[in-house]
């Protein structure tokens, strides 16, 4: 059966959901408009829970966005079969079956994903009738405002329809949140963008420079050198929250930018997905040496993993101890070639994580480094080795080149020469690439032309 509304609100699309919950449905609903120029998405439901969601112009991006916030580490795409519907879905849940992920993080993925479809799908179709309301554009229109305005979305439900086929291979829909939840969720930030004036740009645009020499007289050189380097890499609204320093939200993006689309200096366009050869994703997983990072501060991990895919490694972090322990001793096949190790924990200390690690047989010769953020001390690196650690890594180590040539010293696999090393340092490279300056333009006081937008 298929269903057709003519009256546009945000709480539209959950009018459904609810419905279909209270059902306790299982399948696929499909929504689109009933004119050409509308994107298709598709909702799975398990027992009334929306387990996926898929569809809309930017798959790539979004995947590695929230793969991204939940680990600071990307997918390589290249041994991903992107034909197969919802392979996104069994991307996260191999990615989660495997250890690669707690259930805490994949929780994050799948709900992130999840919230900007929704997000996508209630801003296309409110979008066609907001400039016909005679009330403001930062308000929810009512009911009443909308009889009988604009384009019909259509739902049509397909019972019995997963994500995959194969019944082992499913996440537990417990990991995911209530139709409730979500669409608290989704309002919440979709008043704000209305409220931000924001409402005809998508949060998956991209930024363009409308007038450079009046955008570089109203900004300092720091700033100005920022907005070409996100023009001319085409870093979505999205893409850019991601990499802010903190409030890491589109709304936060869409405050700092919105002064100078106020000022006409800039503008924001659509933009297409990122091909896998974009994203620098050229080489398989299984023909590089992986390093396995224990580390609870995730700011440490994005420099790590940058380092050692610089190096020509895969990289693979764990922000428990627990984790760490659980994927090296299930994961036996799958042994790290080398073992990065914090000196600030949260259960055990350094060294005794070394030496649990060193009962584990196979990972007896495998190279374990300790690093601390204070300079070592002679009876530190004795304390290190004794407990089974390779090498000790103190502050006055934290240099690029020689952290590299650190990790340069360990590699163990065989045909990974210089040029494989450069094409696979980028992987993920829309967030690898500007990882400090979009904080830096974000939080900048003299950034913005004018009087500032307060957060």
């Amino acid at each position: 059966m298929v269903f057709q509304e003519k009256r546009l609100t945000c709480n539209r699309i959950f009018r459904h959901l609810t419905v279909y919950s209270q059902q306790a449905f299982t399948g696929r609903i499909d929504i689109k408009g009933d004119g050409q120029d509308h994107p298709n998405w598709s909702l799975f439901l398990e027992a009334g829970k929306v387990i996926w969601a898929t569809g809309g112009s930017h798959p790539i991006r979004r995947w590695q966005r929230n793969l991204y916030l939940a680990t600071y580490t990307q997918s390589n795409l290249n041994f991903i079969n992107q034909n197969s519907s919802c392979w996104d879905y069994k991307e996260l849940v191999n990615l989660s079956q495997k250890g690669y992920l707690t259930l805490e993080q994949t929780t994050q993925v799948a709900e992130g994903i999840i919230l900007e479809i929704l997000f996508d799908i209630v801003q296309a179709f409110e979008l066609q009738i907001l400039p016909y309301l005679e009330h403001p554009l930062n308000q929810l229109p009512s009911l009443s405002n909308l009889t009988g305005i604009g384009d019909g979305m259509i739902v049509q439900p397909f019972p019995q329809n997963s994500p995959t086929e194969e019944q082992y291979n499913r996440l537990p829909r417990t990991l995911f949140p209530s139709v409730y939840r979500l669409q608290q969720l989704t309002q919440r930030y979709w008043k704000r963008w209305l409220k931000l004036g924001l409402w005809q740009y998508s949060p998956n645009w991209c930024l363009a420079l409308k007038d450079q020499k009046a955008l570089q007289a109203n900004t300092n050189k720091h700033t100005y050198k920022n907005f070409l380097t996100i023009e001319e890499h085409e870093y979505t609204i999205r893409d850019l929250a991601v990499k802010a320093k903190r409030n890491k939200s589109i709304i936060n993006v869409g405050k700092f930018l919105k002064p100078y689309l106020k000022k006409d200096l800039i503008t924001l366009k659509p933009t297409v997905d990122l091909e896998p050869d974009a994203l620098g994703l050229t080489q398989s997983r299984e023909n590089l040496p992986t390093v396995l990072c224990i580390d609870a501060n995730l700011d440490n991990h994005q420099t790590w993993r940058t380092l050692a895919q610089q190096a020509g490694y895969d990289y693979n972090g764990v922000n428990q101890e627990l984790d760490g322990i659980y994927h090296l001793t299930e994961q036996s096949d799958s042994q790290p070639d080398l073992i990065l190790v914090s000196n600030q924990l949260q259960l055990f200390n350094s060294l005794e994580l070394c030496s649990i690690l060193r009962r584990i047989s196979h990972l007896q010769s495998v190279p374990i480094i300790i690093y601390q953020n204070q300079r070592k001390k002679r009876k530190q690196v004795q304390e290190a080795f004794r407990a089974g650690a390779t090498q000790l890594l103190g502050s006055e180590s934290f240099d690029y080149n020689y952290l590299i040539s650190v990790l340069n010293q360990y590699k163990t696999a065989q045909g990974n020469d210089h040029q494989n090393s450069e094409r696979y340092s980028i992987t993920g490279g829309i967030f690898n690439s500007f990882g400090t300056f979009v904080g830096s333009l974000l939080t900048n006081p003299n950034g913005s032309p004018g009087t500032r937008t307060q957060s």
